[in-house]
């Protein structure tokens, strides 16, 4: 387990590098209050963090929902029984 571990760790750091190797060239990325420039690899990398964290809410809010919804129904079964 602890060497498949590894061997990932290892393929991502290499896809890291291929990603900041290919697109290391500069942007301008212009918003409402101004204007900033940065690699175009390091703007994926963000885009890249920001989907995965929204994802992870997302879900967290859908596992909260269906636990509720559980809950919810035992008490009712519960009551039902009684």
């Amino acid at each position: 387990m602890r060497t498949l571990s590894l061997i990932l760790i290892i393929v991502l750091l290499l896809a890291i590098i291929m990603l900041v190797w290919g697109n290391s060239e500069l942007i301008t990325l212009n918003y409402v209050l101004g204007q900033h420039t940065l690699p175009l690899s390091v703007l994926l990398l963000i885009v890249l963090l920001l989907g995965i964290v929204l994802g992870l809410l997302l879900s967290l809010m859908l596992v909260i929902r269906d636990k509720r919804t559980e809950n919810n129904s035992k008490k009712t079964a519960i009551t039902a029984s009684k």
